[in-house]
């Protein structure tokens, strides 16, 4: 990816859920205007900033991050291992406010 600064698809499916997950429990108009509204905005985001994809090269780094991360709880840091994965297949840094990265082998 030749992009100084990248989504993962894994960020934007965390993003999308979240919205989601909102608008779906909420039976008030006002506040649902106001949850489309965002959910609108992280489009308008998604479509300006690339996404970097979970291919092959990030599955396979994936697979590698599971067996050299035995010890941590995969089921919390799942996600994050995702993003960890696809990061290390483009050659990338992560920024992130989750301390959890500087765990992964490989992930600067």
């Amino acid at each position: 990816m030749e992009a100084d600064v990248s989504l993962s698809v894994v960020t934007v499916q965390e993003l999308f859920n979240g919205w989601i997950s909102q608008i779906n429990n909420s039976n008030d108009v006002q506040d649902l205007v106001r949850l489309y509204s965002k959910l609108n905005q992280e489009i308008a985001l998604c479509k300006q900033v690339p996404v970097a994809e979970f291919n092959q090269a990030a599955g396979d780094c994936y697979q590698q991050l599971l067996i050299n991360t035995l010890t941590l709880s995969k089921g919390r840091l799942q996600k994050d291992m995702r993003i960890a994965a696809i990061a290390l297949s483009i050659e990338a840094t992560v920024v992130a406010r989750n301390h959890q990265f500087p765990k992964f082998q490989g992930c600067r």
